[in-house]
């Protein structure tokens, strides 16, 4: 009975037993092998164990069955990102936001991967978006602090630096960092 090992496998998952729950997840996919949340799961223990390959073969197949899945196509972008696959990144995290354009996490990858390109406006939307959905999500915080760093732009940087702290202190090391590498930069 599918259910039940998928359920197992979650209950596993969650507890980061990840040997038993894949062990799980490839019950059910003998059982129902259209599963695409089973597929998603394994994806993303895949991916967490750097078998890059295996989890886009995973997620390629799970949007074959669920071609509609926002959730899926952000998490087959973010594994063509780690693969530096980055147009057919973009293209999914702009499918995911088309799905359900009030997906933070997609905003956010697809400003995170443009900033990565130096399309620092498109980046910085695509970021502001993301707080506009989630106003706590420091990450994007952080990284509209990057972007504007890049820029030259320190004052406004800080702002965003700033908040990002104050939402998730442990990024105040980073911050110190990307403005001590771009006054180093600007010193040559």
């Amino acid at each position: 009975n599918w259910p039940s090992h998928y359920n197992l496998g979650v209950a596993w998952y969650e507890k980061e037993k990840f040997d038993d729950a894949v062990l799980q997840f490839e019950q059910v996919l003998k059982i129902k092998p259209d599963h695409a949340g089973t597929r998603n799961n394994l994806a993303n223990i895949l991916f967490d164990r750097g078998q890059f390959k295996e989890a886009t073969l995973q997620l390629k197949e799970a949007l074959r069955y669920k071609p509609h899945d926002a959730d899926i196509c952000n998490n087959l972008a973010v594994v063509l990102v780690s693969q530096k696959k980055f147009k057919e990144a973009a293209s999914l995290f702009k499918q995911a936001i088309r799905i359900n354009s009030e997906y933070a996490d997609a905003h956010f990858n697809l400003g995170s991967l443009l900033a990565r390109q130096g399309k620092f406006k498109s980046a910085g939307r695509h970021c502001a978006e993301a707080i506009r959905i989630k106003p706590d999500y420091a990450e994007a915080y952080y990284q509209i602090g990057n972007i504007l760093t890049q820029q030259g732009k320190l004052k406004e940087a800080n702002i965003f630096f700033s908040k990002g702290i104050q939402l998730n202190p442990n990024y105040i090391d980073g911050c110190k960092q990307v403005v001590r590498s771009h006054l180093k930069g600007k010193a040559r």
